[in-house]
């Protein structure tokens, strides 16, 4: 390397490591600028050059996670792309090129939504993990990539492969905080999916860990603390709403406001303050998470229909304590604006629908637009692609039932209230805790409305199988688990026996069966 090439990607490195250490923005900029003339002065070829493309990948996607801008994404692939193709590099630097690779794609799908870059993405981190000298990042970057591709298809076999990964050891500060950021992640979807107190109790101790890891200049650490305020409001509990509100208050405090995540942590904080007010009542908690939530939505452009829906959830709610009609218009401008961002498809749009019906139905005396939400809860009840949460989906089909009763449409009443006998049984899937099974029977739906429904209707014989549907969820899981096992012993005697185990665990009558 010439002394001038030298001389910029010298500059270049520790412009880079002082961003990283004070999160000092001026720092990166001239970062990217030093090593981009020392690659110029580089020529195809020379051995210096990979190692330098990759530091200004490096700082390339750093800026774009702080900017949002297409631009430094894509040059940060490139670069990186042309470092890994240089001939001559050692195979463990090429791995841990890819490793970093690995986030680059990961990056790049969630801006333009490849499943392509997710599989190049896992790829590139697995083969990093077998042949890099230092494997910790690329473990790290293959956990975040297999749940991108988890909360893509829903394939829990990517979701376990990233609990492992992000259960790994990791040494070293900076290493072990994006582990924990991993950790946090992959903890959080799994609760989601199962209930299961562990999963969000090791997911808020791990949040909290890697808050006391990292440096308050890393860059990541408002991103974690976010993530923490987020699983500390799902517990409900008031000692940690209120720690969920101050974690909030330290992401915005660790935050720049130019940062293209300022608006999200803003939401984060109004949410916070609004399930603190919805515990115990508190107006100023409330009143503030209005403001923060018109603040984000004004600020926001990334993810802008999240906001809006929160916009509409938090007017809602001011509706529903003050009687103030006008937060009814606000938060119908917001929702109906939140739809027309998004395509059909959107894994958010049944849920804006019914957030729109439940705004729609607050209208007594506007027939039409209670046609409309109507309408708009058929569409989500009916809809074949289970996009909304479990919890979401019974409340849209509760939702539909009262609604069309109240308006004495009885085919769609029984047709909500089916649906959410019918959908008993996934809210209480055997894989699930006993408790966590019977917490979620006893927030549903009673049977009885739906058969009350079905009667009035005029099919007793539909009453009576909702009934025993509606009440006998357990006990027919129950008896599922009793089927014979002898034809099976016979073609396949472990499968039988590890079957007969796993039973045998379910109806253990001891906590650990819990």
């Amino acid at each position: 390397m010439g002394a001038i090439g030298q001389f910029y990607s010298l500059r270049g490195s520790v412009r880079l490591a002082r961003f990283r250490l004070l999160h000092h923005r001026p720092s990166l900029d001239r970062a990217i600028s030093h090593l981009e003339r020392g690659a110029a002065r580089l020529r195809p070829g020379h051995p210096d050059r990979p190692l330098v493309l990759a530091a200004l990948s490096n700082g390339l996607l750093w800026r774009y996670e702080q900017t949002s801008a297409a631009a430094d994404l894509d040059g940060a692939a490139e670069r990186l792309q042309e470092a890994i193709a240089a001939p001559g590099l050692p195979i463990g630097e090429r791995a841990g090129f890819r490793g970093d690779l690995a986030a680059v794609l990961r990056s790049r799908f969630l801006r333009y939504g490849d499943p392509a870059d997710l599989d190049e993405a896992i790829e590139a981190a697995s083969d990093a993990v077998r042949h890099s000298g230092n494997p910790a990042s690329a473990v790290t970057n293959r956990a975040l990539a297999l749940l991108a591709r988890y909360e893509l298809s829903a394939d829990t076999a990517d979701l376990l492969a990233a609990l492992r990964d992000a259960r790994e050891p990791a040494r070293g500060p900076l290493h072990r905080g994006l582990r924990l950021g991993a950790l946090i992640s992959a903890l959080g979807a799994r609760y989601q999916y199962t209930d299961d107190p562990d999963d969000l109790s090791g997911a808020i101790a791990a949040g909290r860990e890697a808050l006391a890891t990292l440096s308050r200049f890393d860059p990541y650490r408002a991103l974690y603390a976010n993530e923490l305020s987020l699983l500390l409001r799902v517990t409900g509990r008031p000692e940690l709403l209120t720690e969920a509100v101050e974690v909030a208050e330290d992401a915005l405090r660790d935050d720049p406001p130019d940062n293209v995540d300022h608006p999200g942590r803003l939401s984060t904080l109004s949410m916070a303050l609004f399930m603190r007010h919805l515990a115990g009542g508190e107006p100023d908690d409330l009143r503030r998470a209005r403001e923060l939530a018109e603040q984000a939505a004004a600020a926001g452009a990334l993810g802008r229909p999240m906001l809006l829906q929160r916009v509409s959830l938090i007017e809602r709610r001011w509706f529903d304590v003050t009687g103030d009609e006008a937060a009814l218009d606000r938060g119908e401008q917001a929702v109906r604006e939140a739809l027309g961002l998004i395509g059909p498809g959107d894994p958010l749009a049944d849920a804006l629908r019914c957030e729109l019906a439940e705004l729609l139905r607050r209208r007594p005396g506007d027939p039409q637009r209670r046609a409309e939400a109507r309408q708009l809860l058929i569409t989500a009840v009916r809809g074949r692609a289970p996009t909304l949460s479990i919890y979401s989906a019974l409340r849209a089909a509760v939702a539909l039932g009262e609604l069309a009763a109240e308006d004495g449409r009885a085919a769609d009443a029984l047709l909500g209230y089916r649906r959410a006998v019918e959908l008993l049984p996934t809210a209480a899937w055997p894989g699930l805790r006993r408790t966590v099974r019977e917490a979620r029977l006893a927030e549903a739906p009673r049977a009885t409305d739906a058969a009350a429904t079905a009667v009035q209707a005029a099919q007793p014989g539909l009453a009576v199988e909702l009934l025993e549907a509606g009440r006998a969820v357990l006990w027919s899981q129950q008896l599922s688990r009793r089927s014979d096992l002898s034809r099976l012993r016979v073609a396949a005697p472990a499968t039988a026996e590890r079957l007969n185990e796993i039973r045998g665990w379910f109806e253990r009558p001891t906590a650990e069966g819990e």
